[in-house]
């Protein structure tokens, strides 16, 4: 299975997370955006879950709350319900707007980037 590191902007402040491509996929494919509610982090089993989607052919974000996990934000381990419904939203609009992602180590890091660029 295939997983990338990912990065997006949400309001200033650095969303990571990983990215599993649509196995099988010889064009776009639906795409499922995950992320823990309240203070749980990526790391808690929803590897497990996209590793399905993805072997199912979806394409899979899943992704850390800011101010948890490898997502930048202060206070760390603050738990705004309404910030990460945010975060949602920035996740949605990121993986809508972006064909593929950016491996890291490829000049722009682990970045979204945006439908019909290289």
């Amino acid at each position: 299975m295939t997983r990338r590191d990912i990065a997006f902007d949400a309001e200033g402040i650095t969303l990571r997370g990983w990215f599993y491509p649509a196995e099988g996929a010889s064009g776009p494919a639906a795409a499922v955006v995950m992320a823990h509610g309240f203070s749980a982090v990526k790391e808690m089993y929803l590897d497990s879950f996209a590793e399905v989607f993805a072997a199912g052919g979806l394409n899979v974000l899943v992704f850390d709350n800011r101010c948890f996990g490898a997502s930048d934000g202060q206070p760390r381990q603050e738990i705004d319900p309404w910030a990460q419904v945010r975060d949602y939203r920035h996740a949605i609009t990121t993986r809508a707007r972006c064909r593929r992602w950016t491996p890291p180590g490829s000049g722009s890091g682990a970045a979204a980037t945006p439908a019909g660029t290289s």
